[in-house]
């Protein structure tokens, strides 16, 4: 129990009555940042004699609406922002309330990034006791983490999630924490297309996952979508010959880094991998149909003589086979899935891709543009699935990114 406060320089104040607040002694170069709901505001700013209330230069008062959590750690993040911003370091601020919900505030006030003293009036006398820390993370900042993971953001996600795991105490909790940096390595590796490595990562990830499940029951579930991305891996690179041909499931792959791309408005890189997947779909109706590689094209395998394909084509037989010979060969011999596809649409994809900053164009290309290219490229891709007799939405839905939900963390709190 302590009777006096120590010595400091910055105030945080967090829903304390009047008594609390017109009880601590703030010098004239002290700053204070008052929280309070929206009924103590009258009352603070008339009847707060121990400070300034209208020096707007040392005093901020914020209003939350609500005493949740999350509301407390923004406002709480806002206020000890507002005292860092002015100078001061973490021993100058302390914080004071009126709260008596220990749980709640251990968690708000002493956890991760906020390590800082907090003293809470005792409600059955004058004195302050002081809270002790009893976590090794902050709400805000998990939550943050797992936010950006959700969001395919697993740089972010994996900078906050290491900063947690260097920052802990309890050994459970830097376990925990680590391997949601190996999940974030993982899926950076796999959207970099390192097939192999994200692969290995993989294969440690759920020999460590099946360790710590046993303590950590929330950990069942992301294992459970490792599981389903392990089968779409290993579909990938067995349909590809280990990177040695195109598959379907490999163009399936780039379209959905493209969704990825798209959904971070990277809209020029988003649709360079669209048409990828449109001249994959060309290239491997070729391999696939007519036994033809299009790196080096032996057009005497196609039903037509040379000569005529050349007259078509008013000039020499293309080298290597890309989308738009493709499409103009496989249309000239009729093939049905050719056929199926809008001449305007491949025109149009065709014009998007070169006037893209990335190919021959000097300008980024627009939402829409992308969109176009997207629906098309998806649209595309379907059609041959279907044409193979592969179930698209199965396999799309194996190489959906595990997502994490913050009451899985609940376990992780003392």
């Amino acid at each position: 129990m302590l009777n006096s406060r120590p010595p400091s320089k910055g105030f945080l104040c967090y829903r304390c009555d009047l008594e609390t607040l017109n009880q601590l002694s703030v010098g004239p170069e002290d700053l204070c940042y008052v929280i309070c709901e929206q009924q103590q505001l009258k009352d603070i700013l008339l009847n707060v004699k121990s400070f300034d209330t209208e020096d707007r230069e040392k005093v901020r008062i914020d209003v939350v609406a609500d005493d949740s959590i999350f509301t407390a750690c923004k406002s709480i993040h806002r206020g000890y922002l507002w005292l860092k911003q002015r100078g001061l370091n973490d021993p100058q601020i302390v914080t004071y309330t009126s709260l008596t919900d220990e749980r709640h505030l251990e968690a708000i006030f002493t956890a991760g990034f906020f390590k800082i003293p907090v003293f809470v009036k005792d409600p059955y006398s004058s004195r302050f006791f002081i809270l002790s820390s009893c976590e090794d993370f902050a709400h805000l900042d998990l939550q943050s983490a797992i936010s950006n993971f959700n969001n395919m953001n697993f740089v972010h996600a994996k900078l906050i999630f290491e900063t947690i795991e260097r920052q802990a105490h309890q050994l459970r909790n830097i376990y925990v924490f680590k391997l949601l940096s190996s999940l974030c390595d993982f899926y950076l590796q796999w959207e970099n297309f390192q097939y192999f490595e994200a692969r290995k990562t993989l294969d440690r990830l759920l020999q460590d996952i099946k360790i710590l499940e046993k303590e950590y029951k929330f950990l069942a579930n992301i294992r459970a979508s490792l599981t389903e991305n392990q089968k779409f891996l290993d579909k990938l690179l067995s349909d590809s010959s280990n990177l040695t041909k195109l598959s379907l499931t490999l163009l399936l792959d780039v379209l959905l880094n493209g969704k990825r791309l798209e959904s971070f408005k990277k809209y020029s890189e988003a649709a360079i991998c669209y048409y990828r997947v449109l001249e994959g779909c060309i290239q491997y109706r070729f391999q696939n149909t007519y036994s033809v590689d299009t790196s080096k094209p032996d057009y005497s395998r196609l039903p037509l003589k040379e000569e005529e394909l050349q007259k078509f084509l008013k000039g020499r037989l293309p080298m290597h086979i890309a989308f738009n010979d493709g499409y103009k060969i496989l249309y000239f011999i009729g093939d049905d899935f050719a056929k199926e596809l809008d001449p305007k649409l491949v025109k149009s994809i065709q014009q998007i891709r070169n006037y893209s900053i990335l190919i021959h164009g000097v300008r980024p290309l627009t939402s829409t543009q992308c969109q176009t290219a997207g629906a098309f490229a998806e649209e595309t891709l379907k059609k041959l699935f279907k044409k193979c007799g592969i179930d698209y939405e199965d396999l799309a839905a194996r190489a959906k990114p595990c997502s994490l939900d913050y009451e899985f963390f609940m376990e992780l709190f003392p």
